[in-house]
């Protein structure tokens, strides 16, 4: 790292899921649900596939329920080690950007620097 003209931390669900957040597309997270809730909405009109889709997303679901730590919101999200890691080395000059798919803004707790640093990139647009 020390001899790097630019390192780069490139990060996902993994960073902030232990800090209590849900991850987007888990078991519990809002895209899961969001597609349960599109797919119950068919009602009638679901094929063989829907109905497969649904009852695996749903038992998916209950399964993460069941094991889940307490979830928090993400508004209310805290820095974990491995932020506080990645700033203290922004901060040293060690490292210098985070790219992250993480939207739950953790990132504004841990320094000026670092909000300057952090880029959240969604695919939000992408259909999986």
């Amino acid at each position: 790292m020390k001899q790097s003209k630019y390192t780069v931390f490139f990060t996902g669900a993994g960073v902030s899921t232990s800090a209590g957040v849900g991850d987007y597309r888990g078991p519990s997270g809002a895209w899961t649900k969001r597609k349960i809730k599109e797919l119950e909405l068919l009602g009638a009109q679901r094929t063989a596939e829907d109905e497969s889709e649904l009852t695996k997303l749903k038992a998916e679901a209950a399964r993460e329920e069941k094991k889940a730590r307490v979830k928090i919101d993400m508004c209310d999200a805290q820095p974990t080690p491995t932020h506080m890691a990645m700033a203290t080395l922004i901060r040293l000059g060690l490292a210098h950007y985070v790219v992250t798919t993480n939207l739950d803004g953790i990132y504004r707790f841990l320094s000026p620097n670092m909000r300057a640093c952090a880029c959240a990139v969604s695919d939000k647009n992408q259909h999986a």
